[in-house]
């Protein structure tokens, strides 16, 4: 799960002037973003291609492009930010409704052809994009009459088979949520409570000239108006802030962890929710940071250092096998799984994820965190809590694991739990082509030759949910707590 949000911004900025130069350009930084393949394919945002799943994330990608060209204006960098990754929200809606005959033509004429399976259909995205973020007439009312025509994975800019999952896990709120995946997302905070309460820092943004407001259920959290430099601020170099989505704190608000606990972050990654973690706990206790990646894990290093925080150690794990973790069997108060996972709650601040993810990865991750459950699970003494989340608004991973986990730990999931686990899992089977996902979901049925093997270890649930942001919100997240008997 990702901290920070994309570098986008607010509708009061002034348009600079566009002219072919300045198209061009946004032509060319869309190109850096977009597949090796792309002058070959006939459309860019329909279905999933081998080559999307290669490209590098488009924030590196464009941010890279960016510092290739140091002569460009804040206002222009802006701008081109701004477009592309609206046309990476938009891709599918946009490239439809050009390949059907929309005006996007520099004078505003009807295109009257295909697009090229070339880079030649670049500067029409770009300036459709700008057509209706000007609201610019008569193009963007005839785009808007045509969307309202249009099946919803075209209406919402998404992959068949990705909206076909999220109807199957969301049913009557998946329009909703589909429409708030399009907007961007809002920059959130979480207030070190080492140093003081989210109220307190709320006081001190503003006398530094950056208003904030307090987020429902996510108690240290503040949602930022604009997008001020933050991290320049004097406030965030002397530790009383971090960015980071409030349902992402509200997965660490779901541990429950409390001052003097034995506390293990099984997937720390960078650190977020482990410095969440050990400011609940008032830097009381212990907390193990557990990654496999060196490089993400180093950078937890200076975060705790800006924070105060003294109660955390470090480790890089070979694997979810790895030997060192014996010695922890039956240590932990609290074990939060962070899991890998797809990442398709984040599309808002990663548009272009939609279009690299392919659907086989899915039931990669499936097996990836069931492994790393049964490993977490050894490491709880009796009585002691399990978290489970993610940033996957797909019932693959979230519902239909948790009923799997029932079934290999014994638990019963709430009356109507299981069985609609298990149905969303076969939904999802279709979807992602893994046969592998009914048999998990018929759970609570069987489990598969796969599977790891569990531990002599029984988990009762507490409570799931999925943190489902407003569009004035963040990303969508999924949570889900288990109590060692």
């Amino acid at each position: 799960m990702n901290d920070r949000t994309p570098q986008e911004s607010g509708a009061r900025d002034m348009p600079p002037r566009i002219d072919a130069r300045l198209l061009g350009l946004a032509a060319d930084a869309l190109a850096t973003v977009l597949p090796a393949d792309a002058a070959q394919v006939a459309r860019l945002f329909a279905t999933p291609s081998p080559a999307w799943g290669k490209a590098a994330p488009a924030d590196q990608q464009l941010g890279a492009w960016l510092r290739r060209h140091p002569s460009l204006g804040a206002r222009d960098r802006r701008w081109l930010s701004d477009r592309v990754y609206d046309v990476l929200r938009h891709g599918r809606a946009y490239e439809s409704f050009l390949a059907e005959g929309g005006r996007a033509d520099a004078d505003g004429q009807p295109a009257g052809r295909q697009p090229s399976a070339s880079r030649d259909r670049l500067p029409g995205l770009m300036r459709l994009s700008e057509a209706l973020r000007t609201h610019a007439e008569p193009e963007a009312a005839a785009y808007r009459q045509w969307l309202e025509q249009q099946p919803p994975a075209v209406r919402f800019s998404l992959p068949d088979w990705l909206w076909e999952g999220l109807a199957a896990t969301h049913g009557e709120q998946a329009e909703t949520l589909a429409a708030t995946l399009l907007l961007p997302a809002a920059i959130e905070i979480r207030s070190n409570l080492l140093k003081g309460k989210a109220t307190a820092l709320q006081k001190k943004l503003a006398e530094a000239g950056v208003a904030a407001e307090t987020v429902p259920e996510a108690p240290a959290a503040l949602r930022v108006t604009g997008r001020p430099a933050l991290t320049r601020l004097p406030l965030f170099e002397n530790g009383w802030f971090e960015l980071q989505d409030a349902g992402s704190q509200a997965i660490a608000e779901c541990g429950a962890a409390r001052r003097g606990e034995r506390v293990i972050d099984f997937c720390a990654g960078a650190g977020g929710k482990t410095l969440a973690l050990a400011a609940r706990m008032r830097n009381q206790g212990q907390v193990l940071a557990f990654d496999t990646d060196e490089a993400r894990l180093s950078r937890l290093g200076p975060r705790l250092k800006r924070a105060g925080v003294d109660i955390v150690t470090q480790m890089r794990l070979k694997d979810s096998h790895d030997a060192r973790l014996a010695r922890y069997q039956g240590w932990a108060d609290l074990v939060l799984v962070d899991a890998p996972c797809s990442g398709s709650g984040t599309l808002r601040r990663h548009p272009d994820l939609k279009w690299r993810l392919q659907p086989q990865e899915v039931a990669h991750y499936r097996q990836l965190q069931r492994q790393i459950m049964a490993a977490a699970a050894r490491l709880l003494r009796p009585g002691g809590r399990l978290v489970y989340a993610t940033c996957s608004l797909l019932a693959d991973e979230n519902e239909a694991q948790m009923a799997w986990l029932a079934h290999r730990a014994g638990g019963a999931l709430a009356a109507g739990g299981a069985a609609g686990a298990a149905a969303a899992a076969e939904r999802a089977a279709d979807l992602t082509g893994s046969a592998s996902a009914a048999a998990a979901g018929a759970a609570a049925g069987g489990a598969q030759a796969a599977d790891p093997a569990w531990p002599a270890v029984s988990l009762q649930p507490v409570a799931q949910r999925y943190w489902l942001p407003q569009p004035e919100g963040g990303d969508v997240f999924f949570m889900a707590s288990w109590t060692r008997a």
